[in-house]
């Protein structure tokens, strides 16, 4: 089935054999995958006690050469029923070719900035007066080498159903519960799914409070430090990492994802610097995300070195990245990140705040860089 013939007609018969598969399919089996780390997904959607309630999702597995996209829309069934065929439209004629997505958005629709999870937040109006937006997020996802498509869009399809309430299905049901088409010459898989669920994970990953830590840059909920960690020891004994705290900085909001969290104020200025470990991504796709956080647009492989230099951390070489906004945006941003690769995983330091305040404390953020000490 082309894209071009994909239509809402064709969106609510996939519904109904959704509908029809869950109610008398073959019992549920245990079935073994390996699943890459759900936080590397869109860890932005968790919420702690979320509503259980009937729930649409409209979604877009897109399978670029390193990286996987997804585009996921999940609401009240009346009102993300009627937005079959725009999310369709929206996803079908995306540019995935270059080094960040390109969309022509609909009218109404407002592209958010993303962050250290997802590319893009994009608010939809409800509708109805008053009523709360609707999110589209769009993030993207490392694939292993030689990792086969369907297995891959297997377990993401599965993580999504579960967020709905839904059983596993098996690698053979895939093309029963998927439309498969192309984006920008891509292989990509369309779904269209109903369930009683939050549409958002669950379990040990929950707790990142409303919007969560990838809904429009903001910082995701959780408890804060009781107490400023020891300048000589900035890390309870259980931590991976130690560090020395800067003067000034003060304890910031934690969450499952953060190993460290400071925020560090200055009048109206803010600033908050994070640490996360995550699985291997390419570089260029972190620089990008982070870019479209301050407003730095037009980053690609040709002008990549112009934001990104060597430094060392740890003895480790390291990325560091310094990207500062647009002088007539209000505010003005700016990000300074270094990203270490440790192993299996890659460490991310970064500093985001307003861009006078991170300039201030340059010196503060590479002082902390040379402390940091993996265990």
């Amino acid at each position: 089935m082309s894209f071009c013939c994909l239509t809402l007609r064709h969106f609510a018969w996939l519904s109904l054999a959704l509908a029809a598969a869950a109610g008398c399919g073959p019992e549920d089996k245990i079935v073994t995958y390996t699943v890459p780390k759900p936080e590397l997904i869109d860890p932005t959607l968790v919420q702690a006690g979320a509503n259980q309630r009937e729930q649409q999702m409209l979604g877009a597995i897109v399978l670029a050469d390193e990286v996987g996209w997804f585009f996921k829309l999940v609401g009240d069934p009346p009102v993300v029923g009627k937005l079959n065929d725009a999310f369709v439209k929206f996803v079908t004629e995306a540019d995935l070719t270059g080094s960040e997505p390109k969309w022509e958005l609909p009218a109404g629709w407002k592209q958010l900035p993303g962050n250290e999870f997802r590319f893009a937040t994009i608010e939809i109006p409800a509708g109805e007066a008053n009523a709360k937006p609707l999110e589209l997020s769009v993030s993207s996802l490392p694939r292993r080498p030689g990792e086969p498509a369907e297995e891959y869009t297997l377990v993401n399809l599965n993580r999504w159903r579960g967020q709905l309430g839904l059983g596993e299905i098996e690698a053979e049901q895939l093309s029963d519960y998927t439309v498969k088409s192309k984006v920008s010459g891509l292989d990509a898989w369309l779904v269209n799914m109903q369930g009683t669920g939050s549409g958002t994970m669950g379990g040990p990953f929950a707790g990142g409070g409303a919007g969560g830590p990838f809904a429009g840059g903001a910082s995701p909920a959780g408890p804060v430090a009781s107490a400023n960690p020891a300048a000589t020891s900035g890390a309870s004994a259980q931590s991976p990492i130690t560090y020395e705290v800067p003067d000034g900085w003060q304890p910031g909001r934690m969450n499952q994802f953060r190993k460290a969290a400071f925020d560090i104020e200055s009048g109206d200025e803010k600033a908050e610097l994070t640490v996360i470990d995550l699985g291997p991504s390419p570089l260029l796709a972190n620089v990008v995300r982070w870019a479209g956080e301050v407003g730095v647009t037009g980053v690609n492989d040709g002008n990549l070195s112009e934001y990104v230099s060597k430094t060392k951390v740890d003895g480790i070489e390291s990325d560091l990245v310094v990207l500062i906004g647009p002088e007539d945006a209000s505010p003005r941003l700016a990000t300074l990140g270094a990203i270490v690769p440790r192993e299996s995983l890659v460490w991310f330091v970064k500093l985001k705040g307003n861009a006078a305040l991170v300039e201030r404390e340059r010196a503060n953020f590479e002082s902390f860089l040379k402390s940091l000490k993996f265990k």
